[in-house]
């Protein structure tokens, strides 16, 4: 639907059809009733669910061509470069509306379909996130949990642990757009908090030496940085619990070269030690200033 069509058709159907013989008066978008111009903004932003990526050429794959649009009609982002009014008055709406998907994996954070990264070396616009995302309203997270390094390579636990990722994580991306200046941010959910199947082996053999130390510490890298938000309603959907398929239990246990037993007592651990990172998580960004 265009721009031009759907304000003639919003006019014709406020004021009726002019006679023929009535000189036509000339009306401009702007000089429309903003409830009427609201009316029209609702047709041309997304409203649906906007995935954090749609496609990553190093992952391979199809193009995830999904809608944006409850009505599966295409959006309109050029609005937003019309004028500097009609920017301010949709721009809330456009970013405001839709529910908005951030995967995390290591320093990187994909949005809007876009991969940033905290050390983007080749192009420092993608360093960090763009200013539009202080108008999301609903964020959802999915967070991989990742560290450079083999606990097997270092077992000597009681010394700092050298692996930990030095890099800020994609979290901090998130953090830092929306600490400069106001945001419109209330309701986070965090989809997955997880750790990789090729991992879990090397997980479950620290975990036995230091007691979920390291997980705490990936956690804490991966998590702290949403600490600083404020009034905002996190939530947690659809969280995997580890070991929750059989396969995943046999391909780890046949990994690690442990017992069944083991393994399922390390995820026990694991899991109670998320949980309780999560819980105190939520009650902090839920406080209000």
């Amino acid at each position: 639907m265009s721009m031009k069509f759907t304000i003639k058709s919003a006019v014709l159907h406020q004021h009726g059809q002019p006679s023929s013989g009535a000189p036509r008066k000339q009306t401009s978008f702007l000089t429309l009733p903003i409830e009427l111009r609201n009316a029209i903004y609702e047709y041309l932003i997304p409203n649906g669910k906007i995935p954090g990526y749609w496609f990553i050429s190093e992952w391979g794959g199809p193009p995830d061509r999904r809608p944006l649009r409850l009505d599966e009609q295409p959006c309109c982002p050029a609005i937003l470069r019309i004028n500097r009014q009609i920017h301010d008055e949709v721009i809330g709406m456009f970013y405001g509306t839709a529910q908005f998907y951030a995967y995390v994996v290591g320093p990187s954070c994909y949005l809007f379909g876009v991969k940033f990264d905290t050390q983007n070396l080749d192009n420092a616009a993608l360093s960090k996130l763009p200013p539009g995302f202080r108008f999301v309203r609903s964020l959802h997270i999915h967070i991989a949990l990742s560290w450079p390094w083999n606990p097997g390579e270092h077992p000597n636990l009681d010394w700092p642990l050298p692996g930990l990722p030095l890099r800020p994580p994609g979290t901090a991306l998130i953090t830092e757009c929306l600490s400069n200046g106001s945001h419109q941010l209330r309701q986070v959910t965090l989809h997955k908090v997880q750790i990789g199947d090729a991992r879990m082996p090397a997980l479950i053999d620290c975990t036995l030496e230091d007691r979920g130390r390291l997980y705490r510490a990936v956690l804490k890298h991966f998590l702290a940085p949403l600490r600083i938000l404020r009034g905002v309603d996190l939530k947690y959907d659809g969280l995997c619990k580890f070991g929750r398929h059989g396969s995943t239990h046999r391909g780890i246990i046949r990994d690690s070269l442990r017992s069944r037993e083991e393994v399922l007592r390390v995820f026990v651990g694991l899991e109670r030690i998320r949980m309780s990172f999560l819980h105190g998580l939520a009650e902090n960004v839920s406080q209000h200033t």
